[in-house]
C-alpha cells in the first residue's frame, strides 16, 4: 500500500524514506523487504596505492546512499513507483543514522530492477486516450531493487 503526503504532512511520515514526485510525497511502508543506508565515498583521480601498498588519495566527499528492495506490488502500484524512480533527480526524505533524524535532500537514482512473479498473459488493451492505449493486466511484481545517492556531499570526515 502506497501512502501519500503533502509538503505539510510529510513531517508526520515515519517510513524509512519517501520520494517527492510533482507536488506529492510517496511512501511505501508495507512493501519494503530490505533497506540499507550507507556512506558512499567518492575519491579523486589521484587515488590509488603506492609501490609500498599504502593507500593515498583525495576524498571528495561522503554521499548518503540508500539501497532498497520493494516487495510484492500490483501493476498500478509499480507504475507509481517507476514514475518516481525514473525522474532525473528528486527530493527524498530519509532517516540519517549519523544524526538520528529524518533529513530531506536531492538524490539521483541508479538502475531499477523489476522481478516479475506473475505475468497476466490474458491482459487486455484499455481505451485509446491521447493516442495511447494502456495495457490492463493483473500482473504482480515479486520485487524491485534500486539505489539512490545524494547529489550533495554530507561531509568530508
Amino acid at each position: 500500500m502506497i501512502k501519500t503526503y503533502t509538503d505539510t504532512t510529510i513531517k508526520n511520515c515515519t517510513q524509512p524514506f519517501a520520494i517527492k514526485c510533482g507536488a506529492t510525497w510517496y511512501a511505501f511502508p508495507s512493501t519494503i523487504k530490505d533497506a540499507s543506508l550507507s556512506d558512499y565515498k567518492l575519491w579523486g583521480d589521484d587515488t590509488g596505492r603506492s609501490m609500498t601498498g599504502s593507500s593515498k588519495g583525495t576524498l571528495i566527499g561522503i554521499f548518503p546512499k540508500l539501497q532498497v528492495t520493494i516487495g510484492k506490488q500490483n501493476a498500478d502500484e509499480r507504475a507509481i513507483l517507476c514514475k518516481c524512480l525514473n525522474q532525473t533527480e528528486a527530493t527524498v526524505r530519509a532517516y540519517c543514522t549519523e544524526r538520528k533524524r529524518f533529513e530531506t535532500a536531492s538524490f539521483y537514482f541508479g538502475d531499477v530492477t523489476n522481478k516479475i512473479k506473475h505475468w497476466d498473459k490474458y491482459g487486455t488493451l484499455g481505451t485509446l486516450s491521447n493516442g495511447v492505449q494502456s495495457y490492463q493486466c493483473k500482473s504482480t511484481f515479486d520485487s524491485m531493487q534500486f539505489s539512490i545517492v545524494a547529489n550533495n556531499r554530507r561531509s568530508k570526515s
